[in-house]
């Protein structure tokens, strides 16, 4: 079930929700402590791990960077600006985001981002939209900010985002459950008109790497494609780990793979698996599922 592919140039980013809230399927009761956040970034340093995702909305994250990583590992950051979600962006919310921007900064110990994506593309395309991102630009022209661009989660978003406004990078969902994005050759179209995708949610909030018996009750109706998913990747000698990694990474288009860390084990079982999946490709098509109650969590309700 794996096909021989050229080894694939997408790059392993570490995701940072996890240092400042309780997140994901499993959702710890606090977020990772100061001690092994440290251990964390040391070893995704060590890994070859050159780019840390965190956000404005992500709890301390962004200060847990600042005070444990910056002085001796210069990684690239990509943050996130603070989420306004009304229909209407006035003045007083530019504001708002520009003054939590520079709260970013601060905290990060940092003069400038790689990349400030917008965190909630509705703001971008409600009434003011323009306003907003033209004030991002300007943290462009002053240095602060490299690049500027979105996060989205269904690709009728991404679409009506990009044709207003001229975005250079994107962060959306991919994994063997939730292909929309790579349907067409939407991802290598990105790529070739100089676009940078970012990709989140590889391994559906842990849901893929979760055994039979481990799945909890209100997400039942996944069983079906799990299995299908596991037995495509015993047969093609693979962890569930493993696949869903290669299948991301060898998607064509995709630059940056975002995994969320929150135990050190973790990172040191991705990162070996990582290398390995960029080797190969994982045919997955048939995988795909359309049902937004198993793909999009955001709908999972305990």
């Amino acid at each position: 079930m794996i096909h021989a592919n050229a080894i694939s140039t997408a790059e392993l980013a570490l995701g940072t929700a996890q240092f400042g809230l309780s997140y994901g399927l499993s959702k710890a009761a606090t977020p990772v402590a100061d001690d092994d956040i440290a251990a964390i970034l040391a070893t995704a340093w060590e890994g070859g791990i050159r780019c840390l995702d965190t956000a404005a909305a992500y709890g301390n994250s962004e200060r847990s960077i600042g005070a444990l990583s910056r002085g001796e590992r210069p990684f690239a950051i990509v943050t996130k600006t603070l989420p306004i979600g009304r229909a209407r962006i006035v003045a007083e919310d530019v504001a708002k985001v520009l003054a939590r921007f520079a709260v970013s900064l601060r905290d990060l110990a940092a003069p400038k981002v790689d990349t400030l994506l917008v965190h909630n593309a509705g703001d971008l395309l409600a009434e003011g939209g323009q306003a907003l991102f033209d004030a991002l630009g300007e943290l462009v022209a002053q240095g602060r900010v490299a690049r500027l661009g979105v996060s989205v989660y269904d690709p009728e978003t991404l679409d009506r985002v990009l044709d207003r406004f001229p975005i250079g990078v994107v962060q959306l969902p991919l994994n063997v459950f939730d292909q929309r994005f790579a349907a067409n050759g939407r991802l290598a179209a990105l790529a070739t008109n100089r676009v940078e995708v970012h990709v989140r949610s590889v391994f559906l909030q842990g849901l893929l790497l979760r055994p039979a018996d481990a799945v909890p009750a209100h997400l039942a109706h996944a069983a079906p494609a799990l299995a299908r998913f596991r037995a495509r990747a015993q047969d093609a000698g693979l962890t569930p780990q493993a696949a869903a990694l290669s299948f991301a990474a060898n998607t064509p288009g995709v630059a940056k793979l975002v995994v969320g860390i929150d135990r050190i084990d973790s990172l040191r079982a991705n990162l070996p698996a990582f290398a390995a999946a960029k080797k190969t490709g994982l045919r997955a098509d048939d995988l795909a599922v359309s049902d937004p109650s198993l793909i999009d969590p955001r709908q999972w309700k305990e």
